[in-house]
């Protein structure tokens, strides 16, 4: 599958594109599922790595990859490298709003065209990184300033108290 998009994609028949991210989907469904029973560490996510590859080398990779690679990305998703995401600038959530309107704008502007698939990923993240950088630094870091700032103390009017003779 990584061979057709890397080399230029599908021709009509979308089942040849859906089926194995299908296939990826249930194997973490499945290892969601059954996650009390799977051991995460660096052993088994060598020997998966080395099954992706087999898979991959054989030509059966859509058939047997699926369930080593969602441990895999399973893996990825646990392992605890250097400093915890958002600890000092997290471009993530600018990424995640700005990187589409950039990718339409660039394919409007036909780029895709003239790049394979994998070289318009990257010019997509490289345009869109400094914009996501811009929203974690103007919008995002002064919003979790006001929130993390104590808040003022309310100014506690007294109301009078009606009198009986006021009526």
């Amino acid at each position: 599958m990584a061979g057709k998009v890397l080399g230029g994609g599908y021709g009509s028949d979308r089942a040849e594109f859906v089926l194995p991210l299908l296939a990826v989907f249930m194997a973490g469904s499945l290892l969601a599922a059954q996650r009390h029973r799977v051991p995460v560490g660096a052993v088994p996510a060598v020997a998966a790595a080395a099954l992706v590859w087999a898979a991959l080398a054989t030509g059966y990779g859509t058939v047997l990859a699926p369930l080593p690679f969602a441990y895999l990305v399973l893996c990825a998703g646990s392992a605890k490298i250097g400093a915890p995401i958002g600890r000092r600038l997290d471009v993530s959530y600018g990424l995640y709003v700005y990187g589409w309107p950039v990718q339409q704008l660039l394919a409007a502007a036909r780029v895709p065209a003239h790049l394979p698939v994998l070289a318009f990923a990257v010019v997509c993240l490289l345009a869109a990184w400094p914009l996501g950088l811009i929203s974690c630094l103007a919008v995002e870091r002064p919003a979790r300033a006001l929130l993390r700032r104590p808040r003022d103390r309310a100014v506690h009017t007294t109301v009078p108290e009606e009198s009986p003779h006021s009526l």
